[in-house]
Parts: C-alpha cells; sequence; structure tokens
C-alpha cells in the first residue's frame, strides 16, 4: 500500500496506465474536475426540472436490498427522500459503500433526477464520503481495468504530503530556470510553486481553482517557449545531430548571386528579390538557416528558392529540393533547367534504381526517394542547403534525414502546418513572406450541398465554351457504383413508398434536387417538373436505374421517369466514373488523372494537360499541389468537407495561374446545415480569404501547433505541456508573450 513515506512499487504500477512514470509527476496532473460540496442544490423535483447533475441530501426511506443474480453484475436498490418527494435509486455494478446504509440514515449524492413510469429516479449517482463534505473536491482521470478515479485522487493527496519538494525540482529542471523566474515570466502572482500546487490539488474557493487552472497554462506556455527557443545547436543534438562547430556559413560570391539575377528572362517581384537576399544573407552567416518560405500559390516561391539553390550549386555545394510528389518534381526540376541554362539538375524520383552518388554536386529535386537513396549510401550525404516545398506532406522525422550539423533548412510552402506558423509567430524560426502576385487574378470560391450538381455542370459548360478548362476534383479513384436520377409523380402519394422501394432494391445517398435551374435536359424533354414531381439522384450498381423504375411500376407507382446517369451530383465518389459520364457529355475533350496511373502514363498524362489536349479534367487530389494547368478557370471539389483548409487552399491555386478570374467550388457531401460546426467553420475559412499565410494562421486556432521543440513529431494539436492535458493553445502563447511585454 501508498502510505505517508510515499507512493509505493504496487501504486505506481497503476499510475503507469495513465503515463505517470514518477512519483512526482502525479501532481503534474490537473483534476479533470472540480465538485463544489459546500452546500447542497435544492430538492428533487428540483434537480428533475434543470436536467442538470445535482447535489442532493437525502434521507433513506427503505432498507437497502441487494440483489446478486448469476451471470449479471450486482446490483443494489433503495428509496431515498428529500421530505418532500420519494425517489428509487438502482446501482449496478460496485455495490459495496451502498449496502452498509441503514433506513432513516442520510447521505448526500451527486446525480441527474429523471421521471421513470409515475416516479422518481437518480441517474448513475454518486456516493459523496462524508470527508468530502463542504469542501470544493478535485476529480482527476482514471484507466478502465487499471485505475479508479477516487484512487488517483488518494494518491495525490500522498504525493502532497510525500513528493511535494522532487514535484518542484523537476519543474525547475524541466524549464531551465530559477522558481522565482519561472513564476515572473509566466505572470503567475504567487509566492512559490508549493502555493500553487496546494491551490491547484486543493483548493478552498473558486477563486483558487481558476488560478490555478490560468498558471498551470501559462507555466505550460513557458515550457514550450523555452523547449523551443533554446540554443539551435540544443535542438540538433536532440535530434540526433552533432553540435555545430562554428565552421562558418557557406562561401557563395555575391557576384553569382547577381549574375544568376540579372540572366533572367524576366524580372523579379519586389517580394521575391527580398526573400532571395533573405536566404542569401542566411546561407553565408556564421549559424546554419532555418528559415520558412511563405507565399500564396503563384507567388513565385520556386524562383524565390531556385536562385539561390542555383548560386550554391555553382559554389561547390550540395543543395537538394524535397516534392511531395512526381509531377511537381518533375516541373520543377524542368523550371530550374529552363530558368538557369547549363545547371546541372538532376531528378530522383521513385522507380530511380540509382545506388551511387552522383558526380559533382548537383541540385538534386525528387520526392521521398532521395531519402531511401541517400540512407542506401555508402557515406552520409552531406547536405549544404535543403529546400522542402510544400512542407506539410512530409513528417519532421523524414526531414531530418538529410540535416546534419551545418545543413541549412528552408521550407518553402503557401500553408505552413500549423506547427511552423506557430515557430514562426511564437518561435525563433526566420521567415521570408512574399505577398505580391507576378500577375493579377481574381478568384471567387462557392459552397454548395449535394443537390447542387447541376449548378456545376452549367458552369464547367460556360468555362469550355468561353476556351478555357475545367476540373473537377474527386476524393478517390474507383468504385463500384454510378450516379443516377429518377423523377416520381407527386401526385397520388406515392413518394414515401417509392422511397422505400429504391433503398431496399440497392439505391443509396438519396438526395432531392430542389432548384429547376438543375434539371438535365432530358427532364425537360419528359415532361417533368419539380412542381409535379419529386426529382432525386441517388447512387446504385450500373444499370440500377432501369431496374428500379420497372420495380416501382410493378409495385403500383406509376410514371416514375427514369432520367438517365448524371455526371455531377452527391453520388458519385469516384475519378473513373466521372470521367466516363464527363467523356459522355465532351466526347473526345476529357482527361483523367490519379495517382494509380503508372509513372510514365502519369508524366505523359500531365504533359498532354499542360499542352491544353483535354477541355475538362477529371482528377484525384494528386492534383493538389503545384501542378500548373494553363487556361484552368474552374474548379469543382466533390466531398470538399474531407479535406483540410490548407489542402484546398492548395487545390484553388490551380486556377488562373497566368491571372485572370477564376470560380472555385466547394461541394459538400451532405446539406450544409448537417455538416458539423468544426466542419463548416474550416470551409468558412477557405471562403473568407485568398491568402494561404491567413489560412495558415486560422488553422493554427482551429488545430493547435502540435509540439514546439525541435525533432518533435506531432505537427498539429495542442502542445501537452509539463501539465498533462493541459492543452497550450496559441491564446495561451499571446498572453504570455503579452505579459512579457508589458513588464
Amino acid at each position: 500500500m501508498s502510505t505517508a513515506k510515499g507512493l509505493d512499487g504496487r501504486a505506481m504500477g497503476r499510475l503507469k496506465a495513465l503515463g505517470i512514470n514518477a512519483p512526482e509527476e502525479l501532481l503534474l496532473l490537473p483534476p479533470q474536475q472540480y465538485l463544489d460540496l459546500r452546500r447542497t442544490t435544492g430538492t428533487l423535483e428540483g434537480a428533475r426540472q434543470s436536467g442538470e447533475r445535482a447535489f442532493l441530501r437525502l434521507k433513506l426511506v427503505s432498507g437497502v436490498k441487494v440483489y446478486r443474480d448469476t451471470g449479471k453484475p450486482p446490483r443494489a436498490s433503495l428509496m431515498v427522500s428529500d421530505g418532500i418527494s420519494e425517489a428509487s435509486i438502482t446501482v449496478f455494478g460496485l455495490v459495496a459503500p451502498w449496502q452498509g446504509l441503514r433506513k432513516g440514515s442520510f447521505i448526500s449524492v451527486l446525480t441527474r433526477v429523471e421521471t421513470w413510469g409515475d416516479r422518481l429516479t437518480l441517474k448513475s449517482p454518486e456516493l459523496i464520503p462524508a470527508h468530502e463534505l463542504g469542501r470544493i473536491v478535485a476529480r482527476y482521470p482514471g484507466k478502465e481495468k487499471a485505475v479508479r478515479p477516487e484512487t488517483v485522487g488518494r494518491y495525490v493527496l500522498i504525493a502532497l504530503q510525500a513528493h511535494m519538494e522532487e514535484c518542484i525540482g523537476h519543474i525547475i529542471r524541466t524549464i531551465g530556470m530559477p522558481e522565482a523566474e519561472i513564476l515572473r515570466r509566466a505572470g503567475v502572482d504567487c509566492a512559490s510553486l508549493r502555493i500553487l500546487l496546494e491551490r491547484l490539488h486543493r483548493p478552498i474557493t473558486p477563486e483558487d481553482v481558476g488560478f490555478a487552472m490560468d498558471a498551470v497554462r501559462r507555466i505550460n506556455a513557458l515550457g514550450a517557449l523555452t523547449e523551443r527557443c533554446r540554443p539551435d545547436d540544443a535542438g540538433r543534438e536532440s535530434a540526433g545531430e552533432s553540435a555545430q562547430t562554428g565552421a562558418g556559413g557557406l562561401c557563395i560570391p555575391l557576384e553569382t548571386l547577381t549574375a544568376l539575377v540579372q540572366a533572367l528572362p524576366f524580372q523579379p517581384t519586389r517580394d521575391q528579390r527580398r526573400a532571395i537576399w533573405d536566404i542569401y544573407q542566411d546561407l553565408v552567416a556564421e549559424r546554419p538557416m532555418d528559415r520558412v518560405l511563405t507565399g500564396d500559390v503563384g507567388s513565385g516561391k520556386t524562383l524565390a528558392y531556385g536562385l539561390p539553390a542555383a548560386a550554391a550549386c555553382k559554389a561547390g555545394y550540395q543543395s537538394v529540393i524535397m516534392m511531395p510528389n512526381l509531377l511537381l518534381a518533375t516541373q520543377v526540376a524542368d523550371e530550374l533547367r529552363e530558368l538557369f541554362p547549363g545547371l546541372p539538375v538532376e531528378l530522383l524520383v521513385s522507380g530511380h534504381g540509382r545506388t551511387e552518388a552522383f558526380a559533382g554536386k548537383p541540385v538534386i529535386v525528387g520526392t521521398s526517394a532521395i531519402l531511401h537513396w541517400a540512407k542506401a549510401l555508402p557515406e552520409p550525404l552531406a547536405v549544404d542547403l535543403l529546400v522542402i516545398d510544400e512542407q506539410q506532406k512530409f513528417g519532421t522525422e523524414q526531414r531530418a534525414v538529410l540535416v546534419g550539423p551545418r545543413t541549412n533548412r528552408l521550407e518553402a510552402t503557401a500553408t505552413p502546418i500549423p506547427r511552423t506558423a506557430a515557430l514562426m509567430n511564437f518561435g525563433n524560426k526566420g521567415i521570408s513572406r512574399i505577398q505580391s502576385m507576378p500577375v493579377e487574378k481574381h478568384i471567387r470560391s462557392h459552397l454548395i450541398g449535394p443537390d447542387e450538381g447541376q449548378r456545376v455542370l452549367a458552369g464547367i459548360e460556360r468555362a469550355v465554351a468561353s476556351g478555357y478548362k475545367a476540373v473537377v476534383l474527386y476524393p478517390t479513384r474507383e468504385s463500384d457504383k454510378s450516379q443516377y436520377l429518377l423523377a416520381i409523380p407527386r401526385a397520388g402519394g406515392q413518394i414515401e413508398a417509392a422511397i422505400r422501394l429504391m433503398r431496399a432494391n440497392g439505391a443509396s445517398r438519396l438526395a432531392q434536387i430542389n432548384d429547376p435551374r438543375q434539371l438535365p435536359p432530358a427532364a425537360l424533354a419528359q415532361g417533368v417538373a419539380l412542381e409535379s414531381h419529386l426529382v432525386a439522384t441517388y447512387s446504385g450498381e450500373s444499370g440500377v436505374d432501369a431496374t428500379l423504375a420497372q420495380v416501382l411500376a410493378e409495385a403500383g407507382v406509376a410514371g416514375a421517369i427514369a432520367l438517365g446517369e448524371t455526371a455531377i451530383s452527391a453520388g458519385i465518389r469516384d475519378v473513373t466514373d466521372a470521367a466516363l459520364a464527363f467523356e459522355r457529355r465532351f466526347p473526345g475533350r476529357v482527361g483523367m488523372l490519379h495517382g494509380g496511373l503508372k509513372r510514365d502514363d502519369k508524366v505523359q498524362r500531365i504533359a498532354a494537360i499542360k499542352a491544353g489536349a483535354f477541355d475538362v479534367v477529371v482528377s484525384t487530389s494528386v492534383l493538389e499541389i503545384g501542378i500548373t494547368i494553363p487556361d484552368l478557370r474552374f474548379l469543382y471539389v466533390v466531398d470538399a468537407n474531407v479535406y483540410g483548409a490548407m489542402t484546398l487552399h492548395q487545390i484553388r491555386g490551380r486556377l488562373a495561374r497566368k491571372g485572370g478570374n477564376g470560380t472555385f467550388v466547394m461541394g459538400a457531401d451532405r446539406p450544409l446545415d448537417q455538416l458539423q460546426p468544426e466542419t463548416r467553420a474550416r470551409l468558412e475559412l477557405v471562403l473568407g480569404t485568398n491568402d494561404g499565410f491567413e489560412i495558415a494562421q486560422g488553422e493554427l486556432r482551429q488545430r493547435g501547433f502540435g509540439r514546439l521543440a525541435r525533432g518533435a513529431e506531432e505537427q498539429s494539436g495542442f502542445e501537452s505541456g509539463l501539465f498533462r492535458g493541459a492543452k497550450v493553445t496559441p491564446e495561451d502563447i499571446e498572453s504570455l508573450l503579452a505579459t512579457a511585454v508589458a513588464a
């Protein structure tokens, strides 16, 4: 057992289920909730009317009957009264605390009160022990089959007596500053950490609770920042790298950089020139670069990092540029060769078959295949400049493979992952932002429900008729479902019966068309109107539309009209089916692109798309990042609610890459009023701005930022911090920084 001397081995064995490995760590587990048990809160009837959990003092008006049926958990039943009304209690499982109670005694319970038949009953009552009455009581998380919440509470009381000094020392060592400095920098108005921990676990007033929880968040925020902002060498060592030896920066003559800029066939924008200069200054500085290059899609980031990479190559240094997919890697390699004639550029992607190092030090452009190639080399690859384009597609551990003690790191993205956005705001990561665009374009964004497919189809037809291109993006490659239209007469009260028959015969994902503009020409030709017919879209096996019409007719549903397959609707969820449907509407003018294509087929297909061979491109999200389609002016994303805001912004960036107007449509897979609040907020974030940096900031607040420490794996979510479970949010960091500035 645990004693006043501390928590014993048996107790620690149970606590390991909560991730607690040392006694002092238990005091860093904030309560899950606090119960104010200083006074009872009313009557049985009042609790029933409120529907809320209430703290009641009740008298037993019966004895406790315990039932132990074979094969079932034990249960106890009794009757209680508040002096006005009576209620029944039935407890299942843990009946021991109840079975010793006697008729006429008083108990205090936390419970909800409900009506069962014609009497009141207590729902999930919690029997409060006498020693907790008249106090604010902390409740802690437990782990099923390992440790009960009330047991954790007892262990905390022991730790407060026996392990307080150990816990304070642990906090001081982790944050790396004296106790008084921790409290001052965190803005915690408290004389000592001991008092803070006492108020956290044994509060006397509600004000103690508010103070302690605010202090916990502030100390967690301070810990996150100090962990991140320790010297860079410490961070590199934590990621498995040796410390910087002070060898200095790269020796790249300024004349080399200037000559490359002057040889360009166009004038870089002001922001591009500033970014190039920032990167150059970092490369020649004493300490290795750790910078983010952020700019909206189409702002010219490739030039901003490509030119310094070319300069480093010409000066004899190794530059590596990592891309998230084959298509983008190929495109960037081609762009570098075109921008800098004679520059040695090597493409390294899946299936390359290369096992040896390159002669000299060319600029290596590729996908994650670079990682596997580098690991297989007999000697470690010394990378002087590592550029990771669209860095949200690579994990932290992946990026660390190519990072050595002298590696300069540059992450280029339109939409930084939340962790990187946090480091830009709150850490010591450098940032270069390209705000100006080489071309002027105007993109209109829309969010629609599943019954507005005909509106989308009309937009595609307008774009194609105007000589532009359209893309429809689906989340999956293929399925065995098709999408159909069926008109059911409203007269005769047949609609409910028809829908039941449709579902019973293989129709799924039914959706009603409510806008007459969405009716296909076939409907109008057969006299179908929304006033006289319910027009439904549904998903089903190939050929099910003819079968369903026959089934409905045989069942007495007269006048049902099969309107055939539709190209855009709620049901087609894959690129293969959609491409076939669009091909019927635009014969010979539809191209299909998905990740399942073989490498050479994929390269040839994207080349044909870029050459303008297709008016309509049906694709999966393989099109998401970096691919340029000339004259693309209309882009529709099916099931947009399954994507993140940053991904949707990347997709939107394919529009009007050479300037002009574009239309971006996000289609949800359910009515908009049925979307989860967080999903709707994410889509509204994309609707509200075309600025990728603003979207990254918005996602930072919605998703959190993961761990800020170097080498941390989590790229989103909220920093866990020193105190377990008290997540650090962006607001906590901002509050801490505001306190520091005010001081």
